[in-house]
Formats: structure tokens, sequence, C-alpha cells
């Protein structure tokens, strides 16, 4: 959990990112929840992604589509900056099942991020079926 630049604790967040591809939507994510990180003050951070094509975009610069790029280069900014550790790691789709809500979340509401500060009720059994790695 972290606080946010209010002092407010922030456990999750979704986003509305309007039309686009599954990759741009995913690294658009990885920026977000780079940045909420970042402007909690986050000092170690674990950011798991079940797509291998994001992360290996991110730990070895693979194949940076002209369109993707700035995303990209935001993202490499926020990785190497000095004020924290992180730890970028694979994980399997069934072990992120509460990601794929706040997703869907995200596509129902009005454009824009809106950060939550305790554990959704929608997220409850996915919460627990993450933990185990299981549907």
């Amino acid at each position: 959990m972290l606080r946010d630049d209010k002092g407010a604790w922030v456990v999750g967040f979704s986003e509305n990112l309007g039309h686009c591809s599954s990759v741009k939507e995913e690294i658009r994510a990885v920026l977000r929840g780079l940045k909420v990180a970042r402007d909690a003050k986050a000092q170690k951070v674990w950011l798991l992604s079940d797509s291998k094509v994001v992360l290996g975009m991110l730990v070895n610069h693979q194949d940076w589509h002209p369109e993707h790029r700035g995303l990209l280069y935001q993202c490499k900014q926020l990785l190497d900056w000095g004020g924290w550790e992180v730890h970028l790691l694979h994980c399997y789709r069934e072990a992120n099942q509460v990601a794929d809500i706040l997703a869907k979340m995200g596509n129902e509401e009005m454009v824009g991020v809106k950060l939550y500060s305790s554990p959704l009720v929608e997220t409850r059994n996915a919460v627990l079926a993450d933990f185990v790695g299981v549907l």
C-alpha cells in the first residue's frame, strides 16, 4: 500500500485509456503505476505484469515500435530514477485477476485516473485467486 501526495492510502487505480492496442494499454498501465508509486514516495516497487512482450521491451529495449517509443522512454526514465528500487516480474494471467478487474472498471469510467484508498468489493475473490494463482 502507498500514500499519495496528500497522505491518503492508495491500494490501486483504474483508468480509462480510450481506444488503443493491448500492448499500448499495458505500457500505459505500467507508466501510471510507476507514477503513482513515485508520487507516493515508494522506496521499493514490485511491478508485476502478465505481458512478457512489455516486460521484454522494458528490460531489453526489445521491439520499440515508434508508436510506443515515447511511453516506453517515460517508463525507462522512471525505472532508472535513483530514488527507489524497482523489480520487474512476470506473473501469469491467473495471478493477475485484480489488475484485470481494475482495467475493466477503468473502461467503464470517464477518461482519467481513479485512485482507490481501500480494497474494492469487486476484487475480494480475485485477491485470494491472485495470491494462490488459480482461477
